[in-house]
């Protein structure tokens, strides 16, 4: 079983995904875009964290669609 996700968004200058990389390395987790995320795969994982930046008060647009669009687990 897979431990960790971090699924993020990261635009711009690309902090977000230095900050999920880093993050990435310290908990020996998977780290990857949305797009690239089966939502079917992610019961398999023991913890998933979504990542980044703020714009106008809230998360990314793509990072809210895939989380708004998920299964009910």
């Amino acid at each position: 079983m897979p431990g960790a996700l971090i699924v993020y968004v990261s635009v711009s200058h690309a902090n977000t995904a230095k900050i999920a990389r880093f993050l990435g390395d310290v908990l020996h987790a998977d780290v990857r875009e949305p797009e690239l995320v089966d939502p079917a795969t992610l019961p398999d994982y023991s913890i998933v964290g979504f990542g980044s930046g703020i714009f106008g008060g809230t998360h990314h647009p793509r990072l809210r669609s895939y989380v708004e669009h998920l299964p009910d687990m």
